[in-house]
Parts: C-alpha cells; sequence; structure tokens
C-alpha cells in the first residue's frame, strides 16, 4: 500500500494530510491483524517497517528492541531492517541482522541517541552530525536521518529509524507517524508477553515432566486426594500394590478401600492431621482388589489453597507388607526383630551426561549427611567406594543407551566417612529429538538386609557344627523314607557313609532280622510317615545295629528316636539269631529314660534343612532310649 506523504507547501495540503492519516491507520490495522492471527513475528515486523519508511517518504530504516543483557546494560536486538546490501558479503549480514538473533551492543551512535536522550532525533545533516560515529565501507550515504524511542509504561522498549527521505524531517511529521509508533510499541510488548508466556510454558512442561517421570519410576506408591478425600491421582506402583485398575480408584474415596475395622482410627488420624496436629508418617491397613491386606508406611503432605483452607493432600505410601508378616512370624515364635521404617519419600537424584549431579532431593542428602551445595556439580563416582567406581563406568553408558535401569547395586559412600549399600531405579529424560537431557533416579537402602541375611548364614553354619559333633544321630526322611540328610554320629551308629545312606531308605537299615518281626515294623513306620496320617507312634528294634528307636508324630509335629547301647559289642544278625525267641517287642515305657533332648537351635537347623528339600515332610526332635 502506498501512503501519501502530507507535504504543507502542496496544494491540497488539508485533504491530503486527511488521505495520508486514513491510509496510515489501514495500513496499522492490517499489520496488527497479522499479528493477533498469529503470524510470525518477524513477518509483522517487517510490514510495520514497510509502513513506516512509506509514510515517511524515507530510503530505508529499522525496528529495534531495547533490552537489558545480563549485566543490566541496555542493548538493542534488531527486530525489523532494510535491504540496503551492496555486496555477497553485505547481503550475509543483512540475513543474520534481520533474523532477529542480533544485538547491538553499543548505543553510543546516531542509531541509538533517540534510547540516550529519550526523545526523537532529527539530523538533517548526518554526516556532520557528532552523534554520527560513520559507517561500514560500502554503505550508502546517510544525508537525513530521524529515530524515536517507542515507550511502554514509561519504559523505553525500542527505537525506530528511517533516513535518506527527499526532503528534511520534521516534527510534524514525528508527530503524523505517532500511531505507527504506539502501535510498534503495544506490539513490541505483546510479543513480550508471548515470549514470556511460551517460556513459561516450556518450563513448567519440563517441570511436569521431570516429576511425572519421577512419579512414574518411583518404587512407591503416590496417591493424591482433593479436600474432599476423593482419588485425584495414582502412580502405576499405587495400582500395582492394591491390585486394581486406575479407573476403579480414580474419584473415590479413601474410605472406600480401607477395612470397615480401621475405619474410626484413620478417621480420627485424618482429623487430626486436617488441623495440622496428627503425624505426617503413619501405617495404615489397606483392602486389595482381591479382599487380601496391603499394609503400607504412608507419609503425607497436607494441601492448603491461598486462604489457608484445606485443598487435600499428596502422600506416597510403601508397602510394609512382608514386613508385618514378618513382624507376625516372629511373634509367634517369640523371636524379636528390629523394626525397620522406610522414610518417604525415596532419595531422588540426576545426573548430567558426564555423570555429574544436576539435582537432589531433601531425602537424598539426609539420608548421605551431604549439603546441597557438597553435591551439585560433583561426578557419581565421587561418592563411591573406590572397587565401586568402575562399575559406574561399565553400567552409566549402559543405562543411557537402554534408558532405564531396575535393581542396579551401588555402594556409596557418606559424608562421615561409613558406607550404605543401595540398589536404583532409573530412566533417562531425552528431548523431541531423542537427544539425552538427565537422568531421573531413586535408591532404597539394602545395607540392613543384606547384613540379616549374612547373620542367618552365619547362624546355619554354626547350628550345622552343633549338629556335627554331638553323639546322638539325626536324620531328615522324605515322603518315601529315603534319607535327605544325617550327621555324623548317624553314620556311626549305622556303619555306612553319608553318601551311602543318601542313596538308601530306612527300611533298608531299620529291619527286623525275622521276616515277619521285619513286616509288622515296617508297616508301622510307613503308617506313621503317611501323609494322610493325623497321629500316631510306631516303633523298631534293630538286632543287627543293636540299636532301638521310634517316630512320633501328631497333627503339628513329629519325633524321631535312634540309640545304640554302646555296652555291647556290634555283632552280626547271625550271632543274634538264637536268642531271637528270648527277645521281646521293645516297650517305650519300659525302657530307660534318657530324657527329652529339646533343643530349640537344633530345631531351627533342622528347619533349615527342610527349605532345603521342599519334599520333606518332618522335623524331628530326639528322645534317647537304652534296650
Amino acid at each position: 500500500m502506498a501512503i501519501c506523504d502530507p507535504d504543507i507547501t502542496k496544494p491540497n495540503y488539508a485533504q491530503n494530510k486527511l488521505k495520508a492519516q486514513n491510509e496510515l491507520l489501514v495500513a496499522i490495522s492490517e499489520a496488527q491483524a497479522l499479528f493477533i492471527s498469529g503470524h510470525a513475528p518477524d513477518r509483522v515486523y517487517a510490514q510495520m517497517l514497510q509502513i513506516l519508511v512509506r509514510s515517511t517518504g524515507s530510503e530505508y530504516g529499522f525496528l529495534d528492541e531495547v533490552i537489558r543483557n545480563p549485566d543490566g546494560k541496555k542493548v538493542e536486538r534488531i527486530l525489523a531492517i532494510s535491504d540496503i546490501s551492496w555486496d555477497a558479503e553485505s547481503k550475509r549480514l543483512y540475513e543474520g541482522l534481520k533474523s532477529g538473533q542480533f544485538e547491538i551492543m553499543t548505543l553510543d551512535n546516531l542509531a541509538g541517541a533517540a534510547v540516550l536522550e529519550q526523545r526523537a532525533v532529527i539530523a538533517n545533516d548526518a554526516s556532520n552530525d557528532p552523534r554520527a560515529k560513520g559507517l561500514p565501507k560500502g554503505h550508502p550515504a546517510i544525508q537525513r536521518y530521524m529515530g524515536m524511542p517507542l515507550y511502554y509504561g514509561g519504559e523505553i522498549i525500542g527505537v525506530v529509524g528511517v533516513a535518506n527521505r527527499p526532503d528534511d524531517y520534521t516534527e510534524e511529521i514525528a508527530a503524523f507517524i505517532q500511531p505507527l509508533i504506539q502501535a510498534a510499541s503495544a506490539m513490541i510488548q505483546a510479543g513480550r508477553v508471548v515470549q514470556r508466556e511460551r517460556e513459561m510454558l516450556a518450563a513448567l512442561k519440563a517441570s511436569e515432566e521431570k516429576y511425572r517421570r519421577l512419579a512414574e519410576t518411583s518404587n512407591e506408591g503416590i496417591w493424591a486426594v482433593d479436600a474432599h478425600f476423593r482419588t485425584t491421582y495414582v502412580n502405576p506402583r499405587m495400582v500395582d500394590m492394591l491390585g486394581r485398575r486406575p479407573s476403579e480408584m480414580l474419584g473415590r474415596s479413601v474410605d472406600e478401600f480401607l477395612f470397615p475395622d480401621d475405619l474410626g482410627d484413620h478417621r480420627d488420624g485424618v482429623a487430626a492431621r486436617h488441623q495440622r496436629q496428627g503425624e505426617k508418617s503413619y501405617e495404615q491397613r489397606f483392602q486389595r482388589g482381591d479382599g487380601s491386606p496391603l499394609w503400607a508406611l504412608v507419609s503425607a503432605t497436607p494441601l492448603y489453597d491461598e486462604k489457608g483452607e484445606y485443598a487435600g493432600s499428596f502422600s506416597m505410601l510403601n508397602d510394609i507388607t512382608a514386613r508385618k508378616r514378618m513382624e507376625d512370624k516372629l511373634r509367634q515364635n517369640e523371636t524379636r526383630f528390629r523394626q525397620m521404617f522406610i522414610n518417604a519419600p525415596m532419595p531422588y537424584q540426576s545426573l548430567d551426561e558426564q555423570g555429574n549431579f544436576l539435582d537432589v532431593n531433601q531425602a537424598f542428602l539426609d539420608a548421605l549427611g551431604y549439603s546441597r551445595n557438597e553435591i551439585i556439580g560433583r561426578n557419581f563416582g565421587d561418592i563411591l567406594q573406590p572397587e565401586w567406581v568402575d562399575h559406574f563406568k561399565e553400567n552409566f553408558p549402559r543405562f543411557k543407551a537402554v534408558g532405564e535401569i531396575l535393581g542396579v547395586e551401588f555402594e556409596m559412600v557418606k559424608k562421615d566417612g561409613s558406607t550404605i549399600l543401595v540398589f536404583f531405579n532409573g530412566k533417562i529424560q531425552r528431548d523431541e529429538e531423542n537427544h539425552f537431557q538427565r537422568t531421573h533416579c531413586i535408591f532404597q537402602d539394602i545395607t540392613e538386609n543384606r547384613r540379616i541375611q549374612a547373620t542367618l548364614k552365619d547362624r546355619e553354619r554354626y547350628l550345622s557344627a552343633i549338629l556335627e559333633t554331638i553323639q546322638e544321630g539325626f536324620w531328615a526322611l522324605d515322603e518315601n523314607g529315603r534319607f535327605l540328610d544325617v550327621n555324623a554320629a548317624y553314620c556311626g551308629l549305622s556303619g555306612y557313609r553319608r553318601e551311602e545312606l543318601l542313596k538308601l531308605r530306612i527300611n533298608d537299615l531299620d529291619a527286623i532280622e525275622t521276616p515277619t518281626g521285619s513286616n509288622a515294623s515296617v508297616q508301622g513306620v510307613s503308617n506313621v510317615l503317611n501323609p494322610a496320617t493325623d497321629a500316631g507312634t510306631a516303633a523298631f528294634w534293630n538286632l543287627r545295629f543293636q540299636w532301638s528307636g521310634s517316630i512320633m508324630k501328631d497333627s503339628s509335629s513329629a519325633w524321631g528316636v535312634t540309640s545304640r547301647n554302646a555296652s555291647r559289642p556290634r555283632r552280626s544278625a547271625r550271632n543274634f539269631m538264637p536268642s531271637w525267641p528270648k527277645l521281646r517287642r521293645w516297650n517305650p515305657s519300659a525302657a530307660w529314660p534318657a530324657g527329652w533332648l529339646t533343643i530349640s537351635i537344633i530345631c531351627s537347623w533342622l528347619s533349615s534343612v527342610m527349605r532345603k528339600w521342599p519334599k520333606a515332610k518332618f522335623l524331628w526332635k530326639i528322645r534317647c532310649t537304652r534296650i
């Protein structure tokens, strides 16, 4: 659009001025329409500059935004500039300038005079103006120049400049283009608002993605409710812990996932926490989808609105069902273990591509005893035991390639020099082009679990040593009467080596010398060993080995006895056959009692034997007898 240049010296000045003003306003409206419709800012600014140049009758001009650099100094960022290139090199420079990324660092020149002086600048003898600092070689000469600052809210946010009008620039021309100056100021400010919104939105998305990944990879359940305790969010771990689907939980009250017997205590606790008086961490029993209980350690954080009123809560839940079952079992056995609590939320860390710390949470700092300044920027390998550093260097590239880790162990060094063994779960965050951005990892301390495992192994070796040194014979059988394990004393009593006994059944050894007696004894033993038998007793007397024994079993336990009369020499069956009629069937009540030998630690060892052979049906307590 061509805009009339109102010249007071020309005929019909008033008519031409009105026409020019109307044309200017129409052009401004068209540029504003482009901006509002969402066209690229560089296109809108270029059109505004074109209107400016034409409305002033100039050859070329520029439109700059005034910003502050990190040092607080004002600089100009080019938004639009006329193409005045005179060779290939200047053409490349022009393309760079119009990209909007070029900044003019010094304003001590004719182009920056309007910003420094905060007023319109007119130089109709530009080459001799003291503010002019010269032009690049080959740049077209500037005979006349006018620059005007762009204000918004009392602050200079931009500047426009035009040059080489055929006639002098005047205050009247400056006044004529005021609507354009105001429109340009408004567009620059609106552009700033849009840019800030875009940056805030990008930061919000990055933050949401960061915490979404943290929630999705968390080994703890995450449960959020509103002010009416209706579920608004659950992460996959929480859904899995309760054995339900997300659709079954969203919108439903927490009370619907509790056992009726627990509702009273739960509501009392909620009321106390609502008044900021209750504990933030507590244990709670929930009801799984299949009706079974889920015990969880809940760490709840109440949320309040701007008026200080309760708006809901955000909770992290750690499944402690297994621990609860262990505690019940230990109470049944009258054995106490130290209660273990896990702080929530889980310790979290984020690393860059070289393995340096970008971020950690407070739980991480509490677990290791460091301050944030002591961690951020350091390499992850710096807080590992030396022998684990190579393990990290080997696995970190794999982590970045695969994008996920589950259960990877490291031994970490706390600030006080002590160490903890932990296992990590984590994922890699990537940008839209699949480039690495950072890691998101959580870890759990398993030092105590490993210590307990080592203690149990030591106890098992200790009890095994006891059984190998006592004089009574011990043995364990499967449901078919086959030997599963024996001690050294039993090998001595039977005269067999251990590897030989493990190939035999007890009936191969403890048989009475006469066929009739043998069958009766074996049948008695078999009846007791029968898994369908709730209770029973049987006795046997082996002439060939000069020992006697009995086995007994009720609905919950079983007893075995094997002993040998040490006062008699071991003889063959042939030597005892003549005396057979003189021998009577062994009567347990008439036998000389050696007393009950009940040793709890031996029972523990026998339990470990049963665990080694799941088919073993009996736990033996030993009663020694004499014949």
